[in-house]
């Protein structure tokens, strides 16, 4: 009798076009050569011939890549198991017990190649080469991740690291799954060349930077992307800030820099304010921080926010909120003769702002990263009652209720991943409209898993897969048996119908109870942040911060005048600066009045020739040709033309009546027809349109007033403007 490779031996669990492929025994035994060659495949399984040549073609269409493959293979595989993974079957050799047709096929595959059908005594398969290896020169295999019980009882395998420098071998140059050959032992190494040694001088930065440090240690249950703790736990924190600038930097005391952290609680807008009492005034506030200079401070999170719930936050540190908080906590530091020389430096001195953790087990490993997540969370308990709270970059959060009681394993693994961010950042990598959502893959293969050993699961429970079941995918693991379930790691499916078909092979963690129309809409957005909470907790969790509407398209302006309104766009891309002091000015209420008294700013010029009019004239806070903010823009001249309703800024004239370069500031001229001369100029600045209100143009006399300029469609970062000296 054959074994189903999704059975454990002894035991025929089920059979049909839902098993894919099967184990047979080969009779013989093969060579050490043959059992050493391996490749790494995807297939796909389908009932007819015509069927897999049809889904071939669209593949092929789609540009014949893993990719298009993976996403074929989820969409119509007939194998319940790997169909979620993108058919990946994992690592198999020819001395498997798998059928031969499928095996055969395979091996005369190159990577990146896809075969034709394919018959087995199950259906017809379509398989894609993903990778090739040869275990022969193996000198110490990697720890595997995952040992999936897929259509071959494949392994997934972290990447080879054969010379031993912590490094895949491809990255020192070498294809993955290659090894370097064996040294020679009979050769001698040769005698190494003593050279002198050369004092290298550092290189000396341009401008004002300090590299910041945040290190921190791991807490005892910290995954590599957040550092773990519960509420009582002290959480200690070494703030290092090093001179990489050119000279001495003033700076305040080392006793002062624990102010200028920031802890904002993940997807609330607002930090939250710490208790800085315990840090009492000194005499000398500052001190001066010479070329690769270091300076630093240890402190325990805790004694500054002694009251943090249950819940991930973010820490940083930068300058600003340090000169801030100084000031409001110690006023006086006003009064020291450096503060006015550190205040100053403050907007112009680059911060590099870098994470540390620091590993007390004997390994003593180092990571660094950009950003510090820190968690704190009591153990889940089998009793208690837990939601997961998915926030994406826009729109509605997921809400997810935990099976805490039903399948507390697979709750609790999840969780564990979720606060410690390891979900942070990742999506729904595929979303089949009215099937399913699939996510939690840090690679978006569908192969992808968290560090460390994969725990085994099973729906003890024997939970359905109904509309909003949330469930771990799960891969048998022949060697382990049904009875221990399969292994799981990070990657989840949101089902948006009924699946019956996955009740006996995958592992339900909880259920959808609001937003799940998010995953009904076109896109896949990004995790925000994923965040396990009780449901008390949960319900007194600030809403959502709503997410502005992404902004595209240029800016627009609308000028009111005393004739009617101009709809203007404005041209970002071609003149950056332009548009940002424009729209600065016209935020800043600039157009709407005269620098002096209460009256209203005029079109104060009508350029006239034998044609009729040219171009009108304004932005004079004095109705003058003199007026302006008090500084120059630099020129951005650009290819766009002077047409009629294009908007120009007005640049000045010296005695010999040639342009002055970068001059212009406030002023700017309308075209009321036609100017294909200044084109030929180059020194004119178009940075807007008029692409409403023509009518109201053509009106346009001297002396009508400008009532007010509104911008719209403004992007949601702020609009810096270089600014010359006039």
């Amino acid at each position: 009798m054959k074994r189903s490779m999704f059975s454990s031996p002894g035991k025929n669990r089920c059979s049909g076009l839902f098993l894919a492929l099967v184990f047979v025994w080969i009779v013989g035994v093969p060579t050490p050569a043959v059992a050493q060659e391996e490749v790494k495949a995807n297939h796909i399984l389908v009932r007819t011939q015509e069927e897999a040549e049809s889904i071939r073609k669209m593949i092929v269409a789609g540009g014949g890549t893993h990719k298009a493959f993976s996403a074929a293979a989820r969409k119509h595989s007939k194998d319940a198991t790997t169909k979620l993974l993108g058919g990946s079957v994992g690592w198999f050799s020819k001395a498997g017990k798998l059928e031969r047709a499928f095996t055969e096929t395979a091996f005369g595959l190159q990577v990146g190649d896809m075969s034709e059908a394919v018959k087995t005594q199950f259906g017809w398969h379509l398989i894609f080469v993903t990778d090739r290896r040869d275990r022969r020169k193996k000198a110490a295999e990697p720890k595997v991740q995952i040992d999936p019980g897929s259509p071959v009882s494949g392994k997934v395998s972290v990447p080879h690291d054969h010379d031993g420098d912590g490094k895949p071998d491809h990255a020192d140059g070498e294809h993955p799954g290659t090894s370097k050959p064996p040294q020679n032992q009979l050769t001698p190494e040769p005698k190494a060349e003593v050279k002198t040694p050369v004092v290298v001088q550092r290189p000396q930065r341009r401008g004002r930077s300090f590299s910041v440090i945040l290190e921190t240690v791991k807490g005892s249950k910290s995954s590599d992307r957040a550092f773990s703790f519960t509420p009582s736990d002290a959480i200690e924190l070494s703030i290092i800030l090093k001179n990489q600038g050119a000279s001495a930097e003033t700076l305040l005391a080392s006793q002062y820099l624990p102010m200028g952290l920031k802890v904002t609680r993940l997807g609330d807008p607002n930090p939250i304010n710490g208790d800085f009492a315990s840090i009492a005034a000194l005499e000398k506030p500052f001190v001066s921080v010479g070329t690769y200079d270091i300076v630093g401070q240890e402190v325990m999170l805790n004694d500054y926010w002694k009251d943090l719930k249950p819940a991930r936050y973010s820490v940083s540190w930068d300058l600003k909120t340090l000169a801030d908080k100084t000031l409001e906590r110690f006023p006086d530091v006003q009064k020291a003769p450096e503060y006015k020389d550190f205040r100053s430096s403050v907007p112009r001195v680059r911060t590099t702002l870098d994470i540390v953790v620091r590993d007390p087990t004997p390994r003593g490993n180092l990571q660094r990263s950009r950003s510090l997540s820190v968690s704190l969370f009591e153990a889940m308990k089998p009793d208690g009652k837990y939601v997961a709270e998915i926030r994406f970059q826009r729109g509605d959060p997921l809400i997810i209720e935990l099976y805490s009681k039903k399948q507390f394993k697979a709750a609790q693994h999840f969780a564990t991943l979720a606060n410690s961010g390891f979900y942070d950042g990742l999506n729904f990598f595929e979303v089949e409209k009215g099937e399913y959502a699939l996510g939690g893959d840090p690679t978006q293969t569908g192969t992808g898993a968290p560090p460390g050993n994969l725990p085994l699961m099973s729906n003890i429970a024997k939970l359905e897969h109904k509309r909003g079941t949330v469930s771990f995918v799960s891969r048998d693991v022949r060697s382990k048996g049904p009875l221990r379930g399969g292994q799981v790691g990070s990657l989840f499916v949101v089902c948006l119908k009924d699946h019956p078909e996955w009740d006996t092979q995958h592992v339900p963690f909880g259920k959808v109870v609001s937003g799940l129309a998010v995953l009904e809409k076109p896109g896949t957005p990004l995790f925000r942040d994923v965040t396990v909470l009780t449901e008390e907790q949960q319900k007194v969790r600030p809403a959502v911060a709503a997410t502005p509407p992404r902004v595209t398209g240029n800016p627009k302006a609308v000028i009111k005048t005393s004739k009617g309104e101009l709809s203007v766009d404005l041209f970002e891309k071609k003149a950056r600066n332009t548009v940002a002091n424009f729209i600065t000015l016209a935020d800043a209420g600039f157009y709407d009045k005269l620098s002096e008294g209460e009256g209203k700013q005029q079109f104060i010029y009508l350029m006239k020739d034998d044609g009729g009019p040219i171009l009108i004239q304004t932005g004079s806070p004095t109705n003058d040709p003199e007026g302006g903010p008090g500084y120059s823009v630099p020129d951005e001249v650009n290819d766009k033309k002077h047409v009629k309703g294009a908007m120009v800024m007005v640049v000045a004239y010296d005695e010999n009546s040639k342009v002055i370069p970068d001059s212009a500031g406030s002023q700017f001229f309308i075209c009321l027809k036609d100017v294909p001369f200044y084109d030929h100029q180059l020194t004119n600045t178009v940075f807007g349109q008029v692409s409403g209100g023509m009518d109201v143009l053509d009106k346009l006399a001297e002396g009508d007033e400008v009532l007010s300029v509104e911008i719209m469609n403004k992007k949601s970062r702020p609009y810096k403007v270089k600014k010359l000296e006039q």
